[in-house]
């Protein structure tokens, strides 16, 4: 059954403002006393609570923010949970904090913020196959992935098992075939330029369904009570055939698929090759969400969902949350604040990758960067066409992420709108392979493409 349970934060905002009452109103010292009982463990309710987090992109001080996560669960271990808190990829590359300290200030907090088990997603490879390599290894968390191999032999573990509440639950990892071009393809070779890195990406989706239920069944082997899978997958048709949809289809024995890489935000209960249900949960991106999956100590897995925070401002700023996390966040980016304010450029008019008008039902800019022109698309392909005295200059729209309103720009700024640091490359080609390139370029209008 999968059921939003976001009251269970509304209480949380509740009682953190009778916190922040109380402290206001000069309440009284509530420090123990000599003769009160020094504080204990809460007691355990038996039950399980996995908190799960996709596609952070950096923006630790974004949505909930790390500082929200960290209460959340404190919240709900002083309840009497035990909690297990994992991450489905795309958490060290995104935004300034990550660029300018390629992906190591993130695994420094996802240290900090307790993680136990992740996964890379495409953009973990952005910094370097053997650089991200050499970061795992700083990472008191295992990243675990059933089909990134080397040379055919797998890198990681591809799957754990974390005992919690007298219960075995495995995770598997799995990671998008086409992280071998959504990230930088020369990251996947050797110095000879052969390619060596991999995903099981055969175009019929069998190696990837055929690893995923090899893990599956080894963890069901040894013990396991629930298995999940990590998943940074998606649901966009141009990753099939291995969308998430793909691999619960032709597999069996998945309890619940974390499922990041596209965004989304969809809770959906499908069938698997046996015709039993699986839950496939996702939740976003930039901690707008945080996923949670429940597991009764009477009735197992009996809740699958997502908490959301729709607002600009994040709700460790609202309640003036402070806790260990957001000093560590805020510690974090006041390293980098000199050197991101520096202002580089002005622009009189608002840079957008969205339509200038138009919104979706929500009051949501839309999107269009993927789909059509916008003025920052415009810009950034002038510019690149201005560096490398090209004629014509194409740019991936999915490299362009953010737009930055009218006024100073500022180094930060650049980084937001592009944080993967790709390569220009100048190379000599045909009017017919131009045309070829802006047909294959709007083939999904009007639809996405990145």
């Amino acid at each position: 059954m999968i059921k939003n349970i976001g009251v269970r934060i509304v209480f949380f905002a509740i009682a953190v403002l009778m916190v922040l009452s109380l402290t206001a109103c000069g309440a009284a010292d509530t420090s123990p006393s000599p003769a009160e009982p020094s504080p204990t463990e809460p007691e355990k309710n038996g039950d399980i609570m996995i908190l799960y987090t996709s596609d952070v992109h950096c923006a630790v001080d974004s949505g909930f923010g790390y500082a929200g996560l960290w209460q959340i669960r404190d919240t709900l271990e002083a309840e009497g949970y035990e909690t297990i808190l994992v991450d489905d990829g795309d958490s060290i590359q995104g935004k300034p904090l990550g660029t300018l300290t390629k992906g190591q200030a993130i695994i420094e907090l996802m240290n900090d913020m307790g993680y136990d088990v992740a996964i890379p997603g495409n953009h973990e490879f952005d910094y370097g196959t053997d650089y991200f390599l050499q970061l795992t290894e700083q990472a008191k968390f295992p990243y675990i992935s059933c089909n990134f191999c080397k040379d055919g032999v797998p890198v990681f573990k591809p799957y754990v098992i974390i005992e919690a509440a007298g219960k075995k639950i495995a995770f598997v990892g799995v990671t998008t075939p086409t992280t071998i071009t959504s990230s930088t393809p020369a990251s996947f070779t050797d110095e000879n330029g052969r390619m060596v890195y991999g995903f099981m990406q055969d175009e019929s989706g069998n190696g990837v369904y055929e690893a995923v239920q090899k893990a599956v069944d080894g963890a069901r082997a040894v013990g396991a009570d629930h298995v999940y899978v990590l998943g940074h997958m998606g649901l966009e048709e141009t990753v099939s055939p291995w969308t998430y949809a793909d691999v619960i289809s032709h597999t069996s024995g998945i309890d619940v698929f974390f499922d990041g890489h596209s965004h989304d935000t969809e809770q959906v209960v499908m069938k698997n090759k046996d015709g039993e249900d699986v839950v496939r949960s996702a939740c976003g991106t930039e901690l707008n969400c945080i996923g949670y999956s429940r597991i009764s100590a009477e009735e197992g897995i009996v809740d699958t969902g997502i908490w959301s925070w729709p607002n600009d401002d994040s709700p460790a700023e609202l309640f003036g949350i402070r806790n260990p996390m957001s000093e560590k966040v805020d510690a974090a980016m006041e390293k980098l604040g000199s050197t991101l304010n520096d202002v580089v450029a002005k622009t009189a008019v608002d840079l957008t990758i969205s339509d200038p008008v138009e919104t979706d039902a929500k009051g949501n800019p839309i999107r269009m960067v993927r789909r059509a022109e916008t003025n920052l698309g415009d810009l950034c392909a002038d510019a690149c066409r201005a560096v490398t005295g090209a004629e014509v200059a194409v740019v991936n729209g999915g490299a362009v992420r953010t737009s930055i309103a009218k006024g100073d720009i500022t180094y930060g700024d650049i980084l937001s709108v592009f944080p993967f640091g790709n390569m220009m490359c100048v190379i000599k080609v045909t009017g017919q392979q131009i045309a070829d390139a802006l047909e294959w370029g709007v083939r999904n209008v009007p639809g996405e493409s990145g």
